[in-house]
């Protein structure tokens, strides 16, 4: 006898009709859960199904057969293997369809007006081990359609968004978050983004993160969220509706703020992985794990990107290159020992799904580069970390690790085996002072324009600065600087700017930078910030040059124009420091146009 669980409707374009489809079937306890060509077409629940049980392939016939006529499917390279460890079991509804939302939830609603309540006791959360996150790719967005279905309004607290590859909220008022949803329904994922703070207060009071778990309704919890503050904290709330008659909701501390020393500080780029997965929170923080708290109940829901601002000042947040993915797996209230890998019964090959993917030479960002891969490269994988973020990878031109954020895996990472992994290269060390800077992503340096993040181009429109692959000296992509100055620019404005501030570490006496040079004879300057607020310009001199050459600029504030501080007299640098903007300047006041490259910026 046959019960039906799910109707044979699947989404348009999910099946090749007359033709072959790849299929995977996912039964573990009592999920049930099928894709088709790679998409997760939908899941169930069915407490009735046997553990262990056999295993059958079938065919239905079609309604109107004919008596002589026959239909035929061909079953091919068919492999059964362990998928990675699931949740205990949730309620029956509990289903992750991408792009679903269950009847009778609204679609994104405007904004109310959320408020940080006063501190209260935080929670102490028990301490966790994250479970493997899964392989299946709920959602990627990289903001480049603003039709992808996340909210766009323009509110009394802010507005959100859709920029040029990006999604953008500004936060207009005091300590009231502003947020935009997905407008789908999520159970059991992690969620990776790059996130930067691009304008607000001076003394970065800025924060951003993401909410999950939105029930869409009136009921008391209203969600959980997930913050980072641009002066380095972070915390953890739990959302709750405040009482009748009052609008808006109030968050209550699962963890409070807590300084961060994985935090990049300022108005830059951090990578964050949030899991909102059975009932915990788990917040990475630039491939650190940085903290976990337990809920009550299962976190399901909508998600929303969000921002706010902690002084009266407007905010404003830019979020780039988002991956939703079923997380696998419940975090456990306590350590325990990472399970044995099982043993490879069969290759398991990582397809990359970015354009272009660092090869590095250990499991994170601040190991060197060693190559490159593109998008559909099918690359064996050898070996993985104990978590599966990152995975050890045979390429053409030999073997290293790559994120698994930008891989889609053909079978469970639990069939690879775990890598032996050698020491992290040690960062670098940044004195203390009293505006501290986060140590950059890798010894010595500062941007190599692989994640280009957001640059600001200041007053003057005379140029762009966009991330390109068209020259490049290292890795897969380098900064395209075009610009197109007028005939006597007003002002002597013959000068452009592109703003985005990082950190320096250590006590450098020269940065350096490869630029592919065009002959002009412009100008490439630096903006640096020091310790006391003091921003300084440095030069790396005058591109004469074409081709690519490294240029130098020596953080000396004795020489000669260009060098000089900005808005201000002082006459020594003080460390530690951070890089605040470059700046190319025309000597001439005839128009010019042309294209420069920068790659590679180091300081030494």
């Amino acid at each position: 006898m046959w019960a039906s669980k799910q109707g044979f409707e699947l989404p348009n374009g999910l099946l090749v009709l007359d033709g072959s489809n790849h299929v995977r079937v996912e039964a573990v306890g009592s999920e049930f859960r099928v894709f088709a060509n790679g998409e997760l077409a939908f899941a169930v629940i069915d407490t009735t199904l046997p553990d262990p049980g056999q295993v059958g392939l079938f065919l239905v016939a079609s309604g109107n057969l004919k008596q002589g006529d026959e239909d035929i499917v061909y079953f091919d390279n068919l492999r059964i293997y362990a998928p990675a460890p699931v949740t205990p079991d949730p309620a029956p509804e509990a289903t992750v369809t991408e792009g679903a939302t269950p009847a009778g939830t609204p679609a994104a609603a405007t904004p109310e007006a959320d408020v940080t309540a006063p501190a209260v006791v935080a929670t102490e959360p028990a301490p966790a081990t994250p479970a493997a996150p899964g392989v299946t790719v709920v959602l990627r967005d990289g903001f480049d359609d603003s039709a992808s279905g996340w909210e766009v309004g323009d509110y009394d607290g802010g507005v959100v968004g859709y920029g040029d590859g990006y999604y953008f909220i500004t936060a207009d008022l005091e300590d009231e978050v502003m947020w935009g949803e997905a407008g789908r329904w999520f159970s059991g994922i992690a969620v990776e983004f790059d996130v930067t703070a691009v304008r607000g207060p001076e003394n970065d009071l800025v924060g951003y993160g993401m909410k999950c778990g939105i029930p869409g309704d009136d009921r008391e919890v209203q969600g959980y969220g997930v913050f980072v503050s641009a002066d380095g904290e972070y915390a953890l709330f739990r959302i709750i509706k405040k009482p009748e008659g009052e609008i808006g909701n109030n968050y209550e501390p699962l963890v409070d703020w807590t300084a961060s020393a994985a935090i990049k500080q300022g108005y830059v780029t951090n990578h964050l992985r949030i899991e909102c997965t059975g009932n915990a929170l788990v917040l990475y923080i630039n491939d650190e794990l940085v903290d976990v708290a337990q809920v009550e109940g299962e976190i399901e829901g909508d998600i929303a990107l969000a921002a706010v601002s902690f002084t009266e000042e407007t905010a404003e947040v830019h979020f780039e290159d988002l991956v939703i993915y079923l997380a696998g797996g419940m975090v456990p209230p306590a350590p325990t020992a990472p399970a044995a890998p099982l043993p490879v019964t069969t290759e398991v090959e990582a397809v990359v799904a970015a354009d272009a993917l660092n090869v590095r030479g250990g499991p994170g960002a601040g190991y060197a580069r060693v190559g490159s891969v593109a998008a559909g490269d099918r690359l064996p994988v050898l070996g993985r970390d104990a978590r599966c973020s990152w995975l050890y990878v045979r390429t053409p031109a030999g073997n290293g690790w790559v994120s698994g954020t930008y891989i889609d895996l053909t079978a469970s990472c639990d069939l690879v085996p775990i890598k032996e992994i050698a020491a992290a290269p040690a960062p670098v060390a940044t004195p203390a002072a009293p505006q501290p800077v986060a140590a950059p992503p890798a010894s010595g340096v500062i941007a190599d324009f692989e994640r280009f993040g957001t640059w600001r181009r200041g007053d003057e429109s005379w140029a762009t600065f966009t991330q390109s692959g068209e020259e490049v000296h290292g890795g897969s992509f380098s900064g395209k600087l075009a610009y197109d100055f007028p005939a006597n620019a007003p002002e002597g404005r013959n000068y452009v700017v592109f703003l985005n501030r990082m950190p320096i570490g250590g006590q450098p006496a020269t940065l350096r930078i490869w630029v592919y040079g065009d002959g002009s004879k412009s100008f490439l300057n630096v903006w640096v910030k020091d310790a006391t607020g003091q921003i300084w310009q440095f030069t790396f001199g005058q591109i004469q040059h074409t081709g690519w050459r490294e240029m130098s600029a020596p953080l000396n504030p004795a020489l000669d124009w260009p060098v000089q501080p900005i808005g201000g007299s002082a006459t020594a640098l003080t460390y530690p420091l951070a890089l605040e903007a470059l700046v190319l300047d025309y000597p001439e006041n005839r128009a010019a146009s042309g294209v420069i490259y920068l790659d590679d910026l180091t300081a030494r």
